[in-house]
């Protein structure tokens, strides 16, 4: 028997919910409890909706966004697809109970209630629907973002839940949120440090697994950001040293983003162009300056520089401090921007 089932493009067919049962186990529990044919309008309306989920005759899903997902089903409990490296677990709700009756289970959407008929779920082959034992299931539902590769050869995020099912010799006890919204987010992964804080400072607009997982992401999502920076202005400053002396210049700055060009000689072009993103501050000249390229000439500041100009400056969370040395004034310019970058023989001009 096949342990991991894998189905893609599934679609909620517009409605919010999606459906896991055993077409059969939940035609019982309609005849059992004398349900008329329109389930939804019956589980919406007394308290069949709440009892048909605790006692393993559907597990209801809500909040599911009209986009494509990728289906998991996996029977053994082993090699998860959510909690691989690669990709991004938002939450994980157990306690669900499921029985199986007729060797057969299958996620189906809101319209297959409104006249239920099993066989029309049966028949739906379009809907994920998957083989195995009957008896009693405990259910798990894991959901985030899982890379999936495109026929184009690139890996893309990917809306995911994976369902596990783990087989028992009696009904479990029904412990699930029946509540829980599995609205899944865009990954963290490629979430920026500030929307990163932003997700942990307002955790009543996220589960709790999503929130832990910002918190888990965020002390290395500072440190990757702070190397790159640091390796850059290090790149930046031996680039600059490479030549007898070296002349600076704002070039363009648009209220958030701020280029200085360098050359040997600025009369008619620079030949390189840095970059600075986000700009919080800056101490300056608009005028050329000229830096001495025997020392150090562009650095990132760190240690107790830095905690003495953050201070001076006022200087606020998540932005770094970068600064170009000076030979013909008393201060050197000071810039505080989230990131810089450069570009090498821009082929632009400073004086057009």
């Amino acid at each position: 028997m096949t342990m991991i089932h894998k189905f893609t493009e599934c679609l909620n067919d517009t409605f919010d919910w999606l459906i896991l049962a055993d077409p059969q186990s939940l035609q019982t529990f309609k005849e059992k409890n004398n349900l008329g044919d329109d389930l939804l309008k019956d589980f919406t309306q007394n308290d069949s909706g709440d009892r048909v989920v605790a006692e393993g005759a559907m597990i209801p899903l809500t909040h599911i966004e009209n986009t494509p997902y990728t289906i998991y089903f996996n029977l053994n409990g082993e090699d998860l697809e959510l909690q691989k490296p690669n990709n991004d677990l938002q939450f994980h709700q157990k306690g669900y109970l499921l029985e199986v009756t007729s060797n057969f289970i299958s996620l189906f959407t809101v319209p297959y209630l409104w006249n239920y008929d099993p066989e029309h779920v049966i028949h739906a082959t379009h809907r994920p629907q998957v083989t195995l034992e009957n008896g009693w299931y405990e259910v798990s539902v894991l959901g985030g973002q899982t890379q999936q590769l495109h026929d184009d050869g690139n890996l893309y995020d990917e809306p995911t839940l994976e369902f596990v099912l783990t087989k028992v010799a009696q009904a479990p006890k029904f412990s699930a949120d029946i509540h829980f919204a599995y609205r899944i987010n865009e990954s963290l992964r490629d979430n920026t440090i500030i929307g990163l804080e932003h997700i942990i400072n307002n955790p009543k607009f996220h589960s709790a697994d999503y929130v832990a997982r910002a918190k888990e992401l965020l002390p290395q999502k500072i440190k990757d950001w702070t190397q790159k920076n640091q390796e850059t202005a290090l790149k930046i400053d031996n680039l600059i040293r490479q030549q007898g002396w070296y002349d600076f210049q704002v070039y363009h700055y648009d209220g958030a983003n701020l280029t200085i060009g360098g050359d040997i000689d600025l009369t008619y072009h620079h030949s390189i162009e840095i970059r600075f993103e986000e700009v919080f501050f800056v101490s300056g000249f608009f005028g050329t300056w000229c830096s001495n390229t025997d020392e150090m000439v562009f650095e990132m500041a760190n240690g107790e520089k830095l905690k003495e100009l953050n201070i001076k400056y006022e200087i606020e969370q998540y932005n770094h401090l970068f600064i170009f040395t000076t030979e013909d004034y008393k201060n050197d310019v000071i810039i505080a921007a989230h990131n810089v970058s450069y570009e090498i023989n821009p082929k632009k001009f400073l004086r057009k």
